[in-house]
């Protein structure tokens, strides 16, 4: 496999625990949060609900690698690494990026030395922590449970949102602890109010003041002749000893509509979606805002990441760059994909095919590329007639 550890590969936990100078603080950003729920967001059902409906349109955006600097790096682009290809690499990393607000990705290189760089490996960042070697900082990570990697800092590629106090990572989620405390109080108050209904159903008051052990004989027989299965009638009799016997209707205490929707709707405000996106229901007008606020700028700073990973600031300056773009997320209508085709060709933005393309068709060949314009548009000069010469006996005449 390429060494994602690069420099650094270190395989006993001891041995770089005994180098170090000095531990800062551990990024755990994955770690549970909630001292009620228990739990991260990725184990509440609505939060990875949100999280995997935004993964699974990140995944589907196309990597495209521009400039001269490694011409072969646009067909490893395919499979970042070993154990994924582009789609299960944007997936994951989109989830730790929206899960814990952090995603570190730790360059795969195909050299000893670790300079040649030739894919990407997503890092969960809970496994990750920062240590000094020697005055340099490095990035030390856990990688298949028992293997452990190191790499310097300044070589991994950092994506964060709601950065605010920390220098280096987002801050947690813990904003939705409320949220989470409502959702788990909401399914733990439903399975409570289900068991006690199952093993509370009838309550009898004695007539006398009896013995503990009595009572509980009591039960028992009055469980054996009154609620056996053999009873199909469905008659109750007891004798003088009770008092009283009533039925017990346990009812759970379930949110209404309206204080449910609230608890959902501050899910949706944290994850910046809603329940169309969620449900695939969606309108193109709700697609496109979602796309706008989501799903680009983690394009765009997916974009900004993988370059400054990949290129030198000289190869950047000279137009080598990796962009993340949007174009797979097409989601019109087949009649406005036709109408947009038409109006483009027309005016040679697109060839025949790239218009098959939109339309999930395969291309024609060679001919498919050819751009073409219609001929019939001129500018406002050209239409302009020149002036006629007047003619010359009326310029002899003026004379």
């Amino acid at each position: 496999m390429a060494n994602i550890f690069n420099r650094k590969k270190l395989r006993e936990k001891d041995a770089i625990e005994k180098a170090v100078g000095q531990y800062f603080g551990l990024l755990t950003a994955y770690s549970p949060v909630f001292t009620t729920f228990e739990g991260s967001v990725y184990e509440a059902e609505l939060c990875r609900a949100a999280i995997h409906s935004f993964a699974q349109h990140a995944s589907m955006l196309e990597p495209r690698v521009y400039g001269s600097a490694d011409p072969a790096f646009a067909n490893r682009m395919r499979q970042p690494n070993e154990l994924m290809n582009v789609k299960q690499y944007l997936y994951r990393l989109a989830t730790v990026y929206k899960a814990t607000n952090n995603a570190f990705i730790a360059p795969v290189c195909d050299d000893a030395q670790g300079e040649h760089l030739i894919g990407f490996y997503p890092l969960v960042p809970s496994k990750c922590e920062l240590v000094t070697v020697n005055n340099t900082v490095y990035l030390r990570y856990n990688f298949a449970g028992s293997v452990y990697g190191a790499i310097e800092f300044d070589r991994v590629g950092r994506m964060m949102q709601y950065y605010f106090r920390d220098e280096i990572r987002g801050e947690g989620n813990e904003s939705l602890r409320p949220t989470m405390d409502m959702i788990h109080a909401q399914n733990e108050g439903i399975v409570e109010g289900v068991k006690s209904s199952a093993f509370i159903r009838f309550l009898a008051r004695a007539g006398n003041v009896l013995k503990d052990d009595t009572i509980k004989a009591e039960q028992k027989r009055f469980r054996e002749n009154a609620l056996n299965p053999e009873n199909n009638g469905g008659v109750m009799i007891f004798d003088s000893k009770y008092a009283e016997v009533k039925q017990v209707n346990s009812t759970p205490f379930v949110v209404d509509d309206k204080q449910m929707q609230i608890i959902r709707d501050n899910v949706y405000m944290h994850f910046g979606t809603n329940e169309k996106i969620i449900k695939n229901e969606y309108s193109p007008e709700q697609w496109s805002a979602y796309c706008k606020g989501e799903v680009e700028p983690f394009a765009l700073e997916a974009s900004l990441v993988h370059t400054r990973m990949k290129y030198t600031e000289r190869e950047i300056s000279s137009g080598n760059k990796i962009y993340f773009s949007s174009g797979r997320l097409d989601f019109i209508s087949t009649q406005d994909k036709i109408k947009l085709i038409t109006d483009l060709r027309d005016r040679g933005m697109i060839s025949a095919n790239e218009g098959r393309e939109l339309l999930g068709m395969t291309p024609i060949g060679e001919d498919g590329d050819v751009f073409y314009i219609r001929r019939d548009y001129a500018t406002v000069k050209e239409l302009q007639a020149p002036a006629e010469p007047a003619p010359e006996s009326e310029t002899n005449n003026a004379v």
